[in-house]
């Protein structure tokens, strides 16, 4: 399987799974929302203040002055409020940087992680193991099965792989659909509709 799937990604165009870079805070707030709620409930918040953003500035990347007035609006849990008020503060005081979020209530590995993979540093070697959707989907390609498998058996699949191409691996993971896995089980060629 790992000859397999390094060929599919070396096969498709890149632009189809990488996730488009915004602002490091754009990105932490976007992930923040989506780790305590539905993945459709966090789009539609997200695509929301996007709107918002996109009215009163003309750019759909956040801004902190209108998060901050606007965020009550979307969401109601306090702690994702506190972590997002926290971000917020750091960046209008001009001292949100990735090196040193991780000490924000909220803010663990896999936030930290994504946000690497996510092109806000340079580093070739993340996998994303704290991602149940990446293990899923490898969990598909390796065992046929849909089932979540620990991160222990994550790490042990890709420890194989070539270590500068791991985060490519988390990003290809991280992006592709169901008809994606069934077209690299079945020998057949990605299209761009294969993934998210």
């Amino acid at each position: 399987m790992e000859d397999k799937l390094i060929s599919c990604i070396n096969n498709v165009d890149p632009t189809w799974y990488y996730v488009k870079k915004n602002t490091l805070y754009h990105d932490l707030i976007s992930l923040v929302i989506s780790q305590r709620i539905s993945f459709k409930l966090s789009r539609q918040i997200r695509d929301s203040l996007k709107k918002e953003h996109e009215k009163l500035t003309g750019h759909t990347f956040f801004i902190p002055t209108i998060i901050k007035e606007k965020i009550k609006d979307y969401i109601k849990n306090e702690k994702v409020l506190e972590c997002i008020n926290h971000i917020t503060q750091r960046e209008l005081n001009g001292t949100l940087d990735i090196d040193s979020i991780r000490d924000i209530k909220g803010i663990g590995d896999w936030t930290y992680k994504a946000l690497l993979i996510m092109n806000h540093k340079e580093d070739k070697g993340i996998f994303l193991k704290e991602d149940a959707w990446i293990r899923k989907r490898l969990a598909q390609l390796v065992f046929n099965e849909e089932k979540d498998i620990s991160q222990k058996d994550a790490e042990n699949i890709v420890k194989g792989f070539p270590i500068d191409c791991l985060t490519q691996i988390s990003l290809f993971l991280w992006r592709i659909k169901q008809s994606g896995i069934n077209n690299i089980r079945e020998d057949i060629q990605l299209s761009r509709d294969d993934f998210i």
